[in-house]
């Protein structure tokens, strides 16, 4: 069958529900609409797949091609009336040692899926509590040669059904406790120099690398799509904030249709990560009320790093390189005074400088003035940054 290629569209919608966003230099308040459907697709009728944070890059009837946003993920496969057998699924941008987990099945009926019967006397299985169940069985993953953060896996599924996984980092995981490494790297001014910055990083060999924006060398599609082959090139995988050099024409829609959301969070080891919009200086009132809710619902007892592309403030000083808002940075730094957040991360100024909110440490870093990147080492509670020069 001749692959069909499709690229999502994206709908600005000023509408915000249940994740952190912020402000939008195009249509007023990053909401979540517009990324909440990119991971989602429907391979043929009845069939669909879903993952979560991710983008869909192609598809055919019988399988699927997606990038992860983060490197441990999470997705799930659904059947319509008639069952899926061999559906394969290519996962790009995860752990470089990941494996695959599956966490629950679920009979579907006609609510939520179309000629799916009425009712089911089938029961959901938590694989949690039945590991040993056939249907919890962890797929077999295969990677091409000398590719790392992808793998390919085969999904045979029961017609009205619901499979959901997570991606695990393997051993690592299961000491909970186990050291968690990342390279958090800020400006850059061309993409040979972003890729000198990557080797030096990923010679300690991080769980993943986090971009907080100002990558591309040029505000295009091309210059995403460019900066894309090269953070595969490098195969570890990247986490990937838009600064407004990553704006095609002030607006978002490519950058969400290369690189997908831009607000999520996720967890590898015991470490809690959150990344958040800000590449056009501003928070909208709801922008900060959700941010307000995602502090609040941080486990206290994990470390909790914080991603962002402008600092509401230049620590450097009074130079107008943070929020456009004074009284906005002020409840931002207010809020961040009150949480649970350990360490957090901004980009945007060409300069470095680490400034303490009361208990945080707010580090900043650009790759083209310093010709540095931060490694972080996470180890139980202690949180180490140092800054690198490549």
């Amino acid at each position: 069958m001749q692959r069909i290629k499709q690229r999502k569209s994206i709908i600005c919608i000023l509408l915000a529900l249940g994740c952190l966003a912020s402000g939008c230099s195009d249509d007023g308040a990053a909401g979540t609409e517009e990324q909440r459907n990119l991971g989602d697709i429907a391979l043929h009728s009845g069939l669909s797949f879903s993952l979560r944070p991710g983008t869909i890059d192609q598809f055919t009837q019988n399988s699927v091609e997606a990038r992860a946003s983060v490197p441990l993920p999470q997705f799930s496969l659904s059947a319509g009336p008639m069952p899926a057998e061999q559906v394969r699924i290519t996962l790009a941008n995860i752990h470089r040692d990941a494996t695959v987990r599956v966490l629950r099945e679920a009979p579907l009926t006609t609510r939520s899926r179309s000629n799916c019967p009425n009712e089911t006397s089938r029961e959901a299985i938590e694989c949690a509590s039945t590991p040993e169940h056939p249907s919890c069985a962890a797929p077999e993953l295969t990677r091409a040669e000398g590719i790392r953060s992808e793998a390919t896996l085969l999904v045979d599924l029961d017609a009205c059904t619901r499979r959901s996984y997570t991606v695990e980092r393997g051993d690592a995981d299961a000491a909970g406790s186990d050291m968690v490494r990342l390279a958090v790297l800020g400006r850059a001014a061309s993409l040979d120099e972003l890729g000198r910055a990557l080797d030096a990083a990923t010679a300690d060999s991080p769980d993943f690398v986090l971009l907080l924006g100002d990558a591309a060398e040029n505000s295009s599609l091309n210059g995403l799509r460019d900066l894309d082959f090269l953070l595969r090139r490098v195969d570890f995988p990247a986490v990937m904030l838009p600064g407004e050099d990553e704006l095609v024409d002030g607006k978002r829609a490519r950058f969400l249709e290369v690189f997908g959301p831009f607000d999520f969070g996720w967890q590898v080891g015991d470490a809690q990560f959150y990344a958040f919009y800000s590449a056009d200086a501003t928070l909208s009132d709801d922008g900060l009320s959700r941010l307000r809710n995602v502090l609040g619902r941080m486990q206290s007892n994990h470390p909790t790093l914080l991603f962002t592309h402008t600092p509401p403030t230049d620590p450097l000083g009074p130079r107008d390189q943070g929020f456009r808002s004074q009284l906005q940075a002020a409840r931002v730094l207010s809020l961040l005074s009150e949480s649970t957040i350990d360490a957090f991360f901004v980009g945007h100024i060409n300069d470095r400088a680490t400034e303490d909110i009361n208990s945080i440490k707010m580090y900043l870093t650009s790759v083209e003035r310093s010709q540095e990147y931060l490694s972080v080492h996470i180890n139980g509670d202690e949180i180490n940054v140092t800054r690198e020069t490549f």
